[in-house]
This record gives C-alpha cells, sequence and structure tokens, in this order.
C-alpha cells in the first residue's frame, strides 16, 4: 500500500504520538528507548511552525496559532526531557567519578 506524503497535521499527530510513547518508555525506566522516541519526534515537528514544511504543499497554507502552539508544546516537551536525560547521565558519571 503506497500512501502519499503526510499532511502537516498529520506530522504533528505523529510528532505527539513519538512523545508520549517516549514518555512512556521513560516512566518504564527504559530511557535510551524513549530518547529515541524524542528524537523521532522533533524530527517529525522541526520546521512546521515556521512556514518551510508548508510551502511545498500549499503555498499559500497559514499554520493555524493552535497548530503552531502544539508543535512548540511538543518540541519543548521532547528536548527538556532529552535534555534532562543527558544531565542525569552526566551526574551519575560525576557520581562514579567521586565515589572512586
Amino acid at each position: 500500500m503506497t500512501t502519499g506524503p503526510l499532511s502537516v497535521e498529520d506530522k504533528i499527530e505523529k510528532g505527539k504520538l513519538l512523545k508520549e510513547q517516549g514518555n512512556a518508555e521513560f516512566k518504564a525506566g527504559k530511557n535510551v528507548e524513549a530518547l529515541r522516541f524524542y528524537h523521532q519526534a522533533t524530527l517529525f515537528l522541526t520546521g512546521l511552525d515556521n512556514g518551510n514544511a508548508l510551502s511545498s504543499m500549499v503555498p499559500s497554507a497559514v499554520l493555524a496559532e493552535t497548530a503552531k502552539k502544539d508543535i512548540t508544546d511538543t518540541l519543548r516537551a521532547c528536548y527538556l526531557n532529552m535534555a534532562g536525560e543527558l544531565a542525569w547521565k552526566r551526574a551519575a558519571g560525576a557520581f562514579g567519578d567521586l565515589a572512586r
């Protein structure tokens, strides 16, 4: 089954779904898997809010403010979660160094 390119709305929904999957993996203690989902979510969402993705599909399309907010909120959550995981690894590494 061949499908066409995803619409902007589909990409937003996919990004949100991937973020939620990352959250579930994080809660399950599967941090590496969580980071993968967060990274995939950012790939789906990056650039959608600045119009670049829209120009190739619909020249006069204007992204609704609610869609921009969804994109921004989801990206922010993903980046914060990824940064938090990296900070945790650094802190754990530093503690390990101190324990030696």
